[in-house]
């Protein structure tokens, strides 16, 4: 969590965060916005990723919903995107998200 609270100093707005549960695991749900591309911020597939074309991160017209889950060995940060461009109902899709986290279970 410390992390992403840091980029706050690099254009990520967080809001509505809130602790739960997922897998029986302690989480962090927040809500992420930003001016500026942020690529690379929530993570990379590989170490040898390019972070301008392969990365995942923080984009400008888009809000993100992120759960930090306290997994086994090291966190497991998942999220969904939605375009703010488009009509759409960002509490809907945020709310399916958080509905699949209740689907996860750890061995």
């Amino acid at each position: 969590m410390a992390y992403l609270h840091e980029q706050a100093g690099y254009h990520a707005n967080w809001r509505d965060e809130e602790t739960a549960t997922v897998g029986g695991r302690a989480a962090t749900l927040l809500t992420g916005t930003t001016n500026e591309p942020m690529d690379g911020s929530f993570g990379c597939p590989t170490a040898r990723a390019d972070p301008d074309k392969d990365c995942f991160g923080l984009q400008p017209d888009y809000a993100s919903r992120v759960a930090v889950v306290d997994a086994p060995g090291r966190p497991l940060v998942a999220w969904t995107t939605i375009d703010l461009t488009q009509v759409q109902n960002p509490s809907a899709a945020f709310t399916r998200f958080e509905g699949m986290l209740k689907t996860l279970r750890f061995r």
